[in-house]
């Protein structure tokens, strides 16, 4: 099968998984969203990285499917299709080399952040190994890099990422209850999830939990969130992060076959639940989520594990306007969402690895009082032009004795 694409033919590769190749001049960036966006939680900065687009794991309610949707639009209905419920990944050849030359081009970096739309451990990556590829440019030049999975870490990969300090990993598990867990993902068993936080613990690397969608009527059971994270924590992880899941408009029909694959009845207790809207997300009620993260907050303050949420907001009137306000400014634990300090790290040799800025703690959103620059407080959607003009800021106060 061939797939036209930006007036190009691409030949689908049917193993391990569909897809194609697709080379790629993409930059790292940061955060799509700036503090004054009112969209943004993330309170460390990160440099973006998705080696793929797609992801064979097709968890039903992953809001990166519209992300494919929109690169990849077709008039080919089946061509369309295929995009949109996953049946084709993208693979971005020799990407790791072309991140190794924008790594090269800074001097300030924040710790790179594999994948925010895609899985970096999908089938496809034991063929071409990108994650891997990637992790190693990171770590040679010692800058920190975080890997988010549902899939199973490669050996390869934690034995890189605990060569640099704060390099850590976040696992993402919905549920102990691994028949229900296949309803949701085709990720990996709920007891190879568990084995990935003793793997990291066991090298030392720290390790999140992510209860990463809670689903209402499915896995927001309290006594089931409680055995979850005693036992994640058993196992190794040393933080908790949470969300209740929201609906991406232009998927919610992929999302609602999901839930009827578990229960036809649920549709329409989310209808009747999902009823606020922020952007192109529909929300659960916020009294519902308020009383799902504050059940969460108690249990991980009764476990003794640090405990913040992900992209959670409230709508709120300031002085007759809405706007949105996060809800980790009454639930987190920890001063960073990730709960771990990651500093930025800086280049002060030419030719030199990168080293952690002094007296940084990574949490640019709430800092205020950045001595490298002044943006870096203000937590902006930064691209990877805005690192290039960061270094020079900081080489001349550098050169000055100024940091």
């Amino acid at each position: 099968m061939e797939i036209s694409l930006n007036n190009k033919i691409y030949k689908v590769i049917e193993h391990p998984y569909p897809h194609i190749l697709v080379d790629s001049k993409k930059e790292i960036h940061g955060w799509f969203y700036s503090k004054n966006s009112g969209r943004r939680e993330c309170t460390s900065e990160r440099l973006l990285i998705n080696p793929y687009n797609g992801c064979s794991f097709n968890c039903f309610f992953c809001y990166a499917r519209s992300f494919t949707i929109r690169r990849f639009e077709s008039g080919n209905e089946e061509i369309y299709n295929k995009f949109k419920n996953f049946h084709v990944v993208i693979v971005y050849k020799d990407f790791d080399k072309v991140v190794a030359k924008q790594l090269d081009s800074i001097k300030i970096a924040s710790c790179g952040y594999l994948s925010p739309i895609t899985d970096p451990f999908q089938p496809v990556n034991e063929k071409y190994k990108l994650s891997e590829k990637l992790i190693a440019e990171f770590v040679k030049r010692n800058i920190p890099i975080e890997l988010v999975t549902k899939g199973k870490i490669s050996d390869e990969a934690i034995n890189l990422i605990k060569r640099q300090e704060h390099s850590f990993g976040q696992i993402s598990i919905l549920t102990l209850n691994d028949e229900l867990r296949k309803k949701l993902t085709n990720g990996a068993s709920t007891e190879i999830l568990l084995k990935n936080f003793e793997r990291l613990a066991d090298n030392n690397i720290y390790a999140v939990a992510r209860l990463d969608p809670i689903l209402p009527y499915i896995n927001d059971n309290p006594q089931d969130l409680r055995n979850l994270v005693v036992e994640v924590k058993e196992r190794g992880a040393k933080h908790i992060i949470a969300s209740c899941a929201d609906i991406l408009k232009p998927i919610e029909d992929k999302f609602y076959d999901g839930l009827s694959g578990i229960d036809k009845n649920l549709i329409e207790k989310y209808k009747a639940l999902y009823t606020e809207n922020i952007g192109y997300y529909s929300n659960a009620k916020i009294y519902y989520r308020k009383k799902l993260f504050e059940n969460l907050k108690q249990i991980c303050n009764d476990e003794k594990i640090s405990f913040s949420l992900c992209m959670e907001f409230e709508k709120t009137n300031v002085k007759g306007r809405e706007t949105l306000s996060g809800l980790n400014r009454l639930y987190s634990t920890s001063l960073n969402c990730e709960g771990i300090n990651v500093p930025v790290y800086v280049k002060r040799q030419g030719n030199g690895k990168f080293e952690p800025l002094n007296n940084c703690k990574g949490n640019c959103l709430t800092c205020g009082n950045c001595h490298l620059t002044s943006e870096l407080a203000q937590a902006k959607a930064l691209r990877l032009a805005d690192y290039r003009r960061f270094g020079k800021i900081f080489e001349n106060k550098f050169q000055n004795k100024l940091i």
